[in-house]
């Protein structure tokens, strides 16, 4: 029978009834029972078998009534058949005739429930009847059990998130007039943290920004030119800020700043301390700012500095000068290397003129330290020859040369000679040149460069009634002269005569006679000297 009604009472209510429910209907079924059966005993037989009949019906008749509430003070179950008014209690039933003169004990009756008519339900879909709870006197709804139901967390988490939305909305964004009030309130606080949070995060995010700030505080910009449109370097810019906000904020052009060759080679300074590339990689706030690089070389360090500008533009290139305190040095045998200060460099010379430095600006004459050292062919030595002693003659033009290569002295102070083998060349080619001259051919002549003979001149012999004999020659060690020829090579400079007898053809007279030459050599690696040209 249990089954039945509780099936009944899912098909009607579309649920399966609660534990409270179901002891309310047993309790229902357990009166109607104690009812029928105190009929029973105070009746006749007749009147027995009628109530046997009776007890059943209504029993079966109580578990087929639908069920639509319940009493929410008692839990007694309401009725789809109640009326709204208390049920009247039954007239006793009429005693069959009989010959007992006592009148019959009658049954104690059920004491009546308050019934209560169904309330009126909104239209849409039927709602299962609310069992119920304990949430309090006269309550249906308990909110504790709710508030940590599922359904109940997502509904409570979203109306915080809501309140939280429109409260940070409402804190963060910024109508004109509370952008101006703050931008005079900074200026007159000279505070550029202030400053700075008046324009987005995008724009002051350099880590240099603050520099900048104060810079703009020192200009001090009227609120009224940059509210009004007028001033073009800070501007008033304002964007919708979460959907419902407007927020109103400064505005200036953030710089992109390029580096330059000159600024990768060397470590970058800011106000003297150390910086790297990445702390440029963010765009640049207004202001101008000074960086200083310190270029390191053999010759000492040499401080550099160069100002980039931001906020005005949207990128600019950091970019050290070149140092202007370099030195020139000619050229010369790869041989020959370059001391500073009396320190060995990693500089030789070349076959050309090449700069060196950059020297520090406290050295007003960088060429003065410098020197030049080698030796070249087994013929000059050159010891710490100065550069400025070297050079201070600004060169003369290599001979037979027809570009601009020069040839610059050296001191003779730092200079020492192998004059034996100078001799020994020099009078080779002397012989040589004696022939080529008294014969006005060049045949036979080969100690010679290049051009050499192009602008060489052969006097020739007029005398046909002389025999000239070559004996030898002679020259002063103090007159020879070295240089070093921006052709890698050495050149020297020699004076010398060429002694020689002649005597007539008839053997009458023979004199000794002598002819002065002065030559300038250029000395090959294996240390032989090659005429070069002709000074008379």
């Amino acid at each position: 029978m249990d089954n039945e009604w509780a099936k009944a009472f899912e098909a009607a209510n579309g649920r399966k009834p609660t534990f409270a429910e179901f002891t309310a209907h047993q309790q229902e079924l357990d009166q109607a029972s104690a009812a029928a059966s105190v009929t029973a005993t105070s009746q006749a037989a007749p009147s027995q078998a009628a109530a046997s009949t009776a007890a059943p019906q209504s029993t079966a008749a109580a578990s087929q009534r639908q069920v639509v509430g319940y009493d929410t003070q008692t839990g007694a179950p309401i009725y789809a058949d109640d009326s709204a008014q208390p049920a009247q209690p039954q007239a006793p039933a009429p005693q069959p005739q009989a010959s007992q003169s006592q009148p019959q004990p009658q049954a104690p009756q059920p004491q009546a429930q308050p019934q209560f008519q169904p309330q009126a339900q909104p239209q849409g879909p039927t709602q299962p009847p609310v069992p119920p709870t304990t949430g309090g006197a006269g309550s249906g709804f308990d909110f504790g059990a709710f508030i940590k139901s599922p359904k109940g967390m997502i509904t409570g988490g979203v109306i915080i998130a809501l309140i939280a939305f429109f409260a940070i909305g409402k804190l963060t964004d910024c109508t004109a007039a509370e952008l101006q009030s703050r931008y005079s309130a900074a200026m007159a606080a000279k505070d550029p943290a202030k400053l700075l949070k008046l324009f987005p995060h995008s724009q002051t995010k350099s880590k240099f920004a603050k520099d900048g700030a104060k810079q703009l505080i020192k200009v001090n910009y009227a609120a009224s030119s940059i509210m009004s449109g007028e001033n073009q370097v800070v501007r008033v810019t304002s964007k919708n800020w979460l959907l419902f906000f407007k927020k109103y904020q400064l505005n200036i052009t953030p710089t992109t700043v390029k580096l330059a060759k000159s600024a990768k080679q060397h470590a970058l300074y800011y106000k003297g301390k150390k910086v790297s590339t990445n702390d440029l990689k963010a765009p640049l706030f207004y202001g101008s700012y000074t960086f200083t690089t310190t270029q390191s070389s053999q010759f000492g360090s040499v401080k550099a500095k160069a100002s980039v500008a931001g906020g005005e533009r949207k990128s600019t290139t950091l970019s050290f000068p070149k140092s202007t305190n370099y030195v020139t040095i000619p050229g010369g045998p790869n041989t020959f290397k370059v001391s500073y200060k009396g320190k060995a460099t990693d500089i030789t010379l070349k076959a050309k003129r090449q700069k060196v430095g950059p020297f520090s600006q406290n050295v007003d004459d960088p060429a003065s330290e410098l020197t030049i050292s080698g030796t070249y062919g087994n013929t000059v030595t050159v010891d710490k020859a100065n550069l400025s002693d070297v050079t201070e003659n600004g060169g003369t033009s290599l001979p037979n040369s027809d570009d601009d290569g020069m040839m610059y002295e050296l001191p003779n102070s730092a200079v020492t000679y192998d004059f034996k083998n100078i001799k020994t060349n020099v009078d080779a080619f002397a012989k040589q040149y004696f022939k080529a001259d008294h014969s006005g051919s060049w045949s036979g002549f080969t100690l010679v460069t290049a051009g050499y003979k192009d602008n060489a001149e052969l006097s020739g012999d007029d005398d046909s009634d002389e025999t000239d004999t070559y004996k030898n020659i002679d020259f002063t060690q103090a007159d020879v002269q070295s240089y070093l020829g921006d052709d890698g090579s050495i050149y020297l400079y020699v004076p010398f005569n060429i002694n020689y007898t002649y005597k007539y053809d008839d053997d009458s007279d023979t004199e000794d006679s002598s002819s002065y030459v002065a030559i300038t050599f250029k000395v090959a690696q294996d240390g032989k000297l090659y005429g070069a040209s002709n000074s008379y």
